[in-house]
């Protein structure tokens, strides 16, 4: 998994702070950015006074504080130094999570890359050996480069897309235009991420031999001749095994440099089956269906308490934590029946078994969240062994669940397209207002949604090339001057549809906060004389 839990934590720290949950000191303190860089490296130095005077579970604790300090920090920054806040007087508009991508969103996740490279620093520096620091510091952070990998692609196809303004609008407006948005986006990570993974991994051929030729001989035995089997440099730093890549064409399998030197050739070939056996399990698209499945059907769900974001945001977070228990039971089963299909794969027992201790070392007893103990592991094998019931049971479970999964994910994109469709015609009109496409706008149908019918209404005052905020704005001065309060309001919302930045928060304080200060603010700001104002 990499550094993902610690990306997810910051996204999920923004988000907290974007709903309101910061401590207003009443200006920003962005010099604690600068402040709690030190914060690892003393939590780390501390850990280690604290273990050599034998409180070791004091230590126990402030090492798992150090480790995890970068998101802590990050999120602490948002809310007590308004970091975000900041950011945006600094490139001149306000930097949400909920905008479009820019290059300011990216200077957003800084502070924590910089905590993280201290965090991995420390952890070099005070509990790694010297002969291993260097492998081991290059091995994480190109960890962290490859969980970042999948962000930067997202965030060079939305800066891409970003270069055509009406398409950008279109796409944020517009359901239909967003869903097509990220099928280009996923079907674009499909097919580079393996390349990406290759290159932040630092990996390279297998070297010619024996033992590479059984993997080619197991690959033309499996039908999967495409697939190519890489070495995973780490530095000897980590004995495992992954399988990156959704096409023949494109997918990896990547062994570590520290398996292979410990393994022998039969090994070697256990290990690659048991990679080969996800594959030809289709377990990655079963995953895919599952994951996709539950998140649009708790989007559905969400959506209907959409007004309050509280309640809204707890089905989101409390529905995938639920998935997230659920997947936790899947994979593990899962890697047991790749476990099972490898040995058929090699056509032995025992030399699955020696590969699966090897991977274990000393902490074979200890199970991780996708994958059972190699204890338990090594069990369930000898079980099948003895009882072929054992496994039936194992394939029949897994194939009603895939089943179920796909039917699950079928349910949800057919509910999820409908629901697109039904309300496209309102979402155009909402991009149309966006974009000063006046005329556009007054040709769709949305009786169902009064606001926007008066907007439309008001926009059809307007000649085709009234389309700047400035000219909304000064006939929504006129309107105040009349004490046509309704007027003014929609004039100022339709100016903050073309400039956000500039407008919305007075359009805001127009329609539902104080009246006469915003009426008081929107004559200072449109202090000239113009025809539109007599209107």
């Amino acid at each position: 998994m990499g550094y993902l839990p610690q990306l997810l934590a910051v996204l999920v720290a923004h988000g907290v702070v974007e709903a309101g949950v910061r401590w207003n000191t009443g200006s920003t303190q962005a010099w604690l950015a600068l402040a709690f860089l030190p914060v690892p490296w003393l939590l780390g130095y501390g850990c280690q006074v604290v273990y050599t005077r034998g409180h070791f579970r004091l230590g126990g604790a402030l090492h798992t504080t150090m480790r995890h300090s970068a998101p802590l920090l990050h999120g602490l920054l948002l809310a007590c130094g308004g970091w975000d806040l900041w950011l945006g007087e600094v490139v001149g508009h306000p930097l949400s999570l909920y905008d479009w991508p820019s290059a300011g969103h990216a200077l957003l996740a800084l502070p924590w890359l910089a905590y993280e490279l201290v965090t991995i620093e420390t952890r070099t520096r005070l509990y790694i050996g010297r002969r291993e620091q260097r492998a081991w510091r290059a091995h994480q952070v190109r960890n962290l480069a490859a969980t970042l990998a999948p962000l930067g692609l997202y965030f060079g196809l939305a800066l891409l897309v970003g270069l055509v303004p009406d398409l950008q609008v279109r796409i944020e407006e517009i359901g239909l235009y967003e869903a097509v948005f990220l099928v280009v986006y996923v079907a674009l990570l499909a097919w580079c991420l393996p390349h990406l993974i290759a290159m932040a991994w630092d990996t390279r051929e297998l070297a010619q031999g024996e033992r590479t030729q059984r993997i080619h001989a197991l690959l033309q035995r499996c039908q999967l001749t495409g697939t190519r089997v890489r070495e995973w440099r780490t530095g000897w730093q980590l004995t495992n095994a992954a399988v990156v890549g959704l096409t023949q064409r494109s997918r990896l399998v990547l062994l570590s440099d520290a398996l292979l030197a410990q393994m022998d050739d039969d090994e070697v070939e256990a290990v690659v089956a048991h990679e080969l056996a996800h594959v030809r399990l289709r377990h990655v698209p079963f995953f895919l269906a599952y994951a996709l499945g539950c998140v649009l059907m708790l989007d559905l769900w969400a959506r209907h308490y959409q007004e309050q974001v509280w309640l809204a945001g707890g089905i989101m977070v409390g529905g995938l934590a639920l998935w997230f228990v659920s997947f936790t039971w899947l994979s593990r089963r899962v890697e047991l029946q790749a476990d099972l299909h490898a040995m058929d794969l090699v056509g032995q027992r025992a030399s699955m078994i020696r590969a699966l201790e090897k991977v274990g070392g000393r902490l074979r007893d200890v199970a991780g969240w996708r994958h059972f103990s190699v204890r338990d592991r090594v069990a369930y094998l000898e079980l099948c062994g003895r009882d072929p019931y054992v496994r039936q049971r194992l394939e029949r479970t897994l194939r009603a669940l895939a089943i179920a999964a796909s039917v699950l994910f079928l349910v949800a994109l057919v509910l999820h397209a409908t629901r697109l469709v039904r309300v496209a015609p309102t979402q155009h009109a909402w991009a149309d207002l966006r974009l000063g496409a006046w005329s556009s706008a007054q040709t769709r149908t949305v009786q169902e949604e009064p606001e926007l019918s008066a907007l439309i209404r008001r926009a059809s005052e307007l000649a085709p090339d009234e389309m700047d905020a400035q000219s909304l704005a000064l006939r929504a001065r006129g309107a105040a001057e009349r004490g046509d309060d309704e007027a003014a309001s929609e004039w100022l919302t339709l100016a903050a549809l073309r400039a956000p930045y500039e407008w919305t928060q007075l359009a805001a304080t127009y329609s539902q906060g104080d009246r006469a200060q915003a009426r008081t603010e929107l004559y200072e700001r449109t202090q000239y004389d113009n025809p539109f104002l007599r209107k």
